[in-house]
């Protein structure tokens, strides 16, 4: 397979970070409109029945999480905007097992962002960084260490009033802590979004997205009569995967909030054993009750199938932001306009650390959001 980008190092997402301030420089700098900062506070206790994501040695703990999420806008005339965000907390570990002494972890995100708004055209460029880090050197596998940057440059375009599209680019970069050089990879991506307003609150959206990923630590495999163990091969031809994907949506606010999606994900590899298809539905339902308490539900379901399955492969590690299949349900009680309580149940059947094998775990939590 010849991949049809070239290969883009991590650092041009550096690059990216800058971007939106040096435009806004250009602009004539941060002095339209009124800054603003929000901020949430959240803490939250949970049980987590899989704590390592293994398939088959379930290891439980209790987990303790505080976070912090801060908005802040530093320009925003209308024409233009500047936003920077930043989410971060710490995570730590209890009654993991005798002969584990884990200790916890620093999870930190930012984005940096620029809008421009040129009548029927919106401008948005974005980098943002991403790093979590363990306290010492204990560490669970699925949870590695890791940096992640990103940048990109969106373009949406208002054909009718109720018609738009949106052209998206995207750098990336991910460097693991300790397992670097089976999953660490580069990834450039493109994609589209068309957006059709059916009526008051409710959209309905067509996409297509594709992605190339080259694993510099990962060489590529011949054939089913290749040994596993060759991908780390130094001298063969790095691993390269390239995925499509296109999907649909639909969502409305009345006479509940729904977003619906389906998509149809097809990865092709030039390493034997990585291709794959998969049709992936994503389906969110959420309703105001009385008393002032909020319900809501998040499913995923992903049925992917392996062109040519074969066992002793390396898949992917948790970086918290993907799901193959998940059931989530939230049910919230707002106290006040400043603070709220919510419990909290997920039921979780990820792909482990190895390619084709999927671990199942149960989370239960309950927590506190504050908002000043």
């Amino acid at each position: 397979m010849t991949p049809p980008f070239p290969r883009a190092p991590a650092r041009v997402a550096v690059v990216l970070l800058l971007g939106p301030l040096v435009l806004l420089a250009t602009a004539g700098g941060p002095a339209h409109g009124q800054v603003r900062w929000e901020n949430d506070f959240r803490l939250s206790y949970e049980y987590d029945d899989n704590v390592r994501e293994d398939v088959a040695d379930n290891l439980r703990a209790r987990v303790a999480r505080v976070a912090v999420k801060s908005d802040l806008v530093l320009a925003d005339s209308g024409a233009n905007r500047v936003s920077l965000a930043y989410q971060g907390g710490f995570k730590r570990y209890f009654d993991v097992s005798s002969d584990l002494d884990v200790a916890g972890q620093f999870i930190h995100e930012g984005e940096v962002a620029y809008r421009r708004v040129l009548r029927r055209n919106v401008l948005r460029l974005s980098g943002a960084a991403k790093h979590r880090v363990w306290q010492d050197e204990s560490f669970f596998v699925n949870e590695d260490g890791f940096t992640r940057l990103s940048g990109g440059a969106a373009a949406t375009h208002a054909f009718t009033p109720t018609f738009s599209g949106e052209l998206a680019l995207g750098l990336s970069g991910i460097d693991f802590e300790h397992v670097d050089e089976v999953f660490g990879y580069e990834a450039q991506s493109a994609g589209i979004d068309l957006t059709q307003r059916l009526g008051d609150g409710m959209q309905a959206h067509v996409t297509y997205g594709v992605e190339q990923r080259t694993y510099d630590g990962r060489g590529k495999l011949r054939g089913s009569d290749d040994v596993p163990s060759n991908i780390f091969a130094p001298d063969r031809p790095r691993q390269i995967d390239l995925a499509h994907e296109v999907g649909i949506g639909l969502s409305f606010l009345q006479p509940f909030g729904f977003q619906g999606r389906y998509r149809y994900h097809v990865n092709d590899s030039n390493s034997f054993g990585f291709g794959y298809t998969s049709h992936l539905v994503n389906l969110q339902l959420a309703q105001e009750l009385p008393w002032r308490m909020f319900a809501q539900f998040y499913g995923a379901v992903e049925l992917r199938k392996f062109r040519d399955p074969i066992r002793g492969l390396v898949g992917a590690l948790d970086v918290e932001d993907t799901d193959n299949n998940v059931l989530i349900f939230r049910l919230l009680k707002e106290l006040n306009g400043h603070a709220d309580v919510e419990a909290r149940y997920a039921r979780y059947r990820n792909e482990s650390i190895n390619l084709n094998a999927f671990y199942t775990k149960n989370v239960y939590s309950l927590g506190f959001r504050f908002r000043p």
